[in-house]
Parts: structure tokens; sequence; C-alpha cells
């Protein structure tokens, strides 16, 4: 909202731009927008992924689909000098979370050696920082075996696939299995550093209580182990 273009994303991957417009406003000036982008940039394609739910409080309907230019597959990027593969028509939010780029170097400067738990990885985003940082190991979890598989394959990619192993689980069933304990039986912990990354767990207000025990819940198992 700082940018006082409320309603309208740019994510800009080399040289795809990603679109996401969630206000009727935004959505009325869409050609106004892209000729803009065409203007400042001259992108090899400009993506839309307007498919927020909040776009029907405005009357709106998603919108998806290459506006301009072409698209072949996923796209290559480079981000903090890691290559990751993202697929602009399909993945998480406008693709990935670009958003996190500073988060993940912060979290790879708190790496010394030892073993890291990646827990909702999606792409590998905090894993593979890790363990370019020099963690030992790195173990990632999703619940996407396509996000899985884009992780295993960015490990791959970047040199790292000997430090990380990668399993495809609901995460909140993983870390409970992880911590169960026989009477008068101790958890050793099992991780040198834990990522807890997770999605929202609530689009609504009325939804947050059961929200917040969600978060609590995974913060409290991860910390065990």
């Amino acid at each position: 909202e700082s940018d006082f273009l409320s309603g309208l994303i740019v994510d800009k991957y080399e040289n795809v731009l990603v679109v996401q417009i969630s206000s009727l406003g935004m959505d009325q000036r869409k050609p106004m927008i892209l000729r803009a982008l065409r203007t400042v940039f001259s992108p090899q394609a400009v993506v839309e992924r307007s498919e927020a739910a909040f776009r029907a409080f405005e009357g709106m309907e998603n919108a998806n689909g290459v506006l301009e230019g072409r698209l072949d597959g996923p796209v290559c990027i480079r981000l903090n000098g890691l290559q990751f593969e993202v697929d602009l028509m399909a993945g998480h939010k406008t693709g990935c979370y670009l958003d996190q780029q500073a988060n993940y170097e912060a979290v790879a400067r708190m790496i010394r050696g030892g073993r890291v738990l990646d827990c909702f990885c999606f792409l590998g985003g905090f894993g593979l920082h890790a363990a370019r940082a020099g963690a030992e190991s790195v173990h990632l979890l999703d619940q996407s075996e396509a996000a899985i598989a884009a992780a295993r394959r960015n490990a791959g990619t970047n040199g790292l696939a000997e430090r990380c192993t990668f399993e495809t689980a609901n995460v909140f069933d993983w870390l409970k299995q992880q911590t169960v304990t026989a009477p008068h039986e101790k958890l050793v912990p099992k991780f040198d550093a834990v990522i807890l990354d997770p999605p929202s767990f609530t689009r609504t207000r009325a939804a947050v209580p059961e929200a917040l025990r969600g978060y609590k819940e995974i913060h409290l198992r991860a910390l065990k182990l």
C-alpha cells in the first residue's frame, strides 16, 4: 500500500513481468498499466495472476494468462546468487515469494553448520540458502509433491543436492510424529536450526483464534526439535 498503487502488484522475474490486480479501480485501468510497463521495461512477456479471493467482493472474476509476449514454461531467476526455477502460471503468489529475498539472507547468516529443518519449504528458498551458508544437512518439507520436486531440482542446479534431503508431508502431522515420546522418555533435539515459513492460516477475522492455535502448535513442536 505504501507505493500509493493500492490493488496493484507487479513482480519482475528477469525479463518477465507478473501483474496481480485486486481492486476494481486498477482493473479498469489495466490497458494504461500495461502501456506503462511496456514503455519502462520492454518485457519478454507480461503475465496476469489476478486470482485473489477478494476480487469477488468487487464483482471481478479471476483473470490468469499471458497478456503480452510469449512465455515458454518455467522461468529461471537468481536470488542472492542462487538459481531458482519458477512456474509463473501455477506457483504461489505471482510465482514465488520475492518479498522473502532479504529474509533468506538473514536466516543464512545465522547458520553455523549443523542440521537444519526447513518446514513449508516450497521452492527451497530458506533451505538452499542455509545449505550454501554451510549447513551440514538440510531436510526440506512440504505437502506439495510439485513443490518438493521443484526444490529438489533447484538443489541440483545450485550444486547443493548432496547436503539436502526432501520429504512430501503434512508439516503438522510430521512435527507431531517427531515429538511423540513414550512415558519417561526424553526427547532429544534432532536439529540445530528449524525454519518455519507457513502459509497464512486465516483470511478472515473470525478464523483468527483457530489460526493462533495453529501457529502455537507448530512453534511448540519445532522448539522441541
